[in-house]
């Protein structure tokens, strides 16, 4: 008994030290079923002890969520409380760290309306916008990880009794998170983080165009990769500098596909528990990209449920119970808004990288550019090496060239450079310099919010400056894929330089001033129909545009 107490301990630790990597004065969300709450207790106690400024909980119960949607109101399930969106946005926006204990029956909403399900999933990612958004960019640590309960360990073992089926789970989870009762698993992990460095950077190397996946049991993949597509692994690294691991256990090491290059079909080999539902012996047929076919033999009403064949071009799999129209006009409403997100978050990249941003339209059906928005950014502030002077020249000087940038900086804001972005081509040659080949400290440290924000990773500190890989790309008005940062360049940013966001008014009678998304819908008679509109007049405005260098660093 004494040794399952130290190993409950130690796993309490690993996710709290290794995890979150928990800070001084840092605060703590905990998510966790009441019937884990013992365990809840020891993952706040061990961050405590680790400087935590306060532990927040935020309970479940099975239980009561299946009653909920077996017997709530209908229109419960279309919208969030405020508290709740301040629950979990406020918290994120502070940069708390969030721990999930993931512990539930298998098939507890079995027999559920999965159109509740699914409502409730829409009206949380609504509502959550800021918590899901600064999830993805590493606004702050999470963690998932999960322990024994009873109708769970049943679910494993069915021939066990109830207690030898914990004891074996229990076993089965200490062996995946590497806890052995010897008090070392900290130090485990951190080499087995090490291990999957090396890999990701052996796979980095292999620079491979394709991928074929095939089994016994009919799956028969081709996964295309994108050109200088990045291998990374399960542990992560938040925008302020922190590494975290978002799944213990994790042995991940994964990239993203070419968006449309993935064909053939793909097998399950066990099966899966989602929305509290088991779905076994499934399987996806992928055309160019997108699903086209799901089919399940236990489950496939939940698989449909969730709506995997939207925009995939053939038919709604699954009738969600709810107003078609409704859901019509809440779905364009969506993506109108998240089209504006995106094209803010390029006009954003535009003004930072290139000091303007480019407009087009279409004129005559041609793509033409109609104007240039120049914040003026210093012609000296873009630079372009050549020769020797190239990073991957033997005699290039990386640090007096960045030290000249720095001061070019510094004339013109007063700030110091504090960021160096890197496209792909460029961190190649940067980590394999002379000057930076010893020299990158990747040690965990406080650095604080990051300004201006650009799709980025972070890779270390070098000679005082943050260094980030930046590999994100978008498609132009012409559907072309053009990279945020291209692969060949580097910036040099004071993230301290004021920038600020500015909303036009959009042209539209019917609205008063400037907002930064007015959107409206209007009916049509004959032929029957309702049209939604979106429009969006946002201006990104670095108010110092000297505050960057673009640096052209290799051929």
């Amino acid at each position: 008994m004494e040794s399952m107490k130290e190993k409950l301990t130690e796993y309490a630790q690993l996710l709290v030290r290794v995890g979150l990597n928990i800070q001084r004065g840092q605060p703590l969300v905990i998510s966790s079923p009441v019937e884990c709450a013992f365990f809840a207790r020891l993952c706040a106690a061990e961050a405590y002890q680790a400087g935590c400024r306060e532990v927040v909980m935020n309970w479940g119960d099975d239980e009561l969520g299946r009653m909920k949607y077996l017997h709530a109101a209908d229109e419960v399930f279309d919208t969030v409380p405020l508290w709740r969106r301040h629950f979990y946005n406020d918290y994120a926006l502070e940069g708390a760290a969030y721990l999930a204990i993931s512990a539930s029956d298998p098939e507890n909403l079995k027999g559920v309306d999965h159109s509740r399900i699914v409502r409730a999933q829409q009206a949380s990612g609504r509502a959550l916008k800021d918590f899901d958004r600064l999830q993805m960019c590493g606004g702050f640590p999470w963690c998932i990880a999960s322990i024994p309960i009873p109708s769970w360990a049943k679910k494993v073992f069915p021939d066990l009794a109830e207690s030898e089926a914990m004891d074996k789970l229990w076993e089965a989870i200490f062996q995946a998170v590497r806890i052995t009762g010897d008090g070392r698993c900290v130090d485990k992990w951190h080499r087995h983080i090490e291990t999957l460095a090396h890999r990701v950077e052996k796979l980095n190397q292999l620079n491979f165009k394709s991928l074929h996946y095939t089994n016994s049991l009919g799956t028969d993949l081709t996964v295309e990769l994108p050109e200088d597509h990045i291998w990374e692994a399960g542990n992560d690294v938040t925008l302020s500098g922190r590494t975290y691991i978002a799944n213990i256990p994790t042995e991940e090491v994964f990239t993203s596909p070419l968006k449309t290059g993935v064909n053939g079909v793909v097998y399950s080999a066990l099966p899966l528990s989602h929305n509290g539902t088991i779905i076994d012996k499934f399987h996806f047929v992928v055309k160019d990209g997108k699903i086209v076919e799901v089919h399940a033999e236990q489950g496939e009403e939940a698989l449909k449920a969730a709506d995997l064949l939207k925009h995939a071009g053939g038919q709604t799999p699954y009738d969600l119970n709810v107003n078609p129209v409704e859901r019509a006009i809440a779905e364009d409403m969506d993506d109108h808004r998240a089209d504006i997100d995106t094209m803010v978050e390029i006009m954003c990249a535009q003004a930072i990288v290139h000091g303007k941003i480019d407009l087009f339209d279409a004129v005559e059906g041609k793509v033409v550019k109609t104007f240039t928005v120049d914040f003026r950014r210093p012609q000296a502030h873009t630079v372009v090496l050549e020769g020797a002077a190239q990073w991957t020249g033997e005699n290039s000087d990386l640090q007096d060239s960045l030290q000249t940038y720095d001061e070019m900086i510094q004339e013109e804001t007063n700030l110091g450079a504090t960021d160096l972005y890197l496209g792909r081509k460029a961190w190649a040659a940067f980590r394999k310099h002379s000057d930076v080949r010893d020299d990158l400290d990747r040690n965990n440290i406080n650095i604080g919010q990051l300004s201006p924000s650009i799709q980025s990773k972070f890779k270390g500190i070098w000679n005082g400056l943050r260094i980030w890989l930046v590999t994100g790309t978008y498609k132009d008005i012409e559907g072309k894929v053009q990279y945020y940062l291209a692969p060949e360049y580097a910036l040099l940013a004071a993230s301290d330089a004021e920038n600020v966001m500015e909303f036009g008014q959009p042209m539209d009678v019917d609205c008063t001033g400037p907002v930064e998304i007015f959107s409206k819908q209007f009916k049509q008679d004959d032929p029957s129909g309702i049209f939604t509109i979106a429009e969006s007049r946002p201006l990104p405005w670095p108010k110092q545009p000297g505050a960057t260098v673009l640096i052209k660093a290799v051929a």
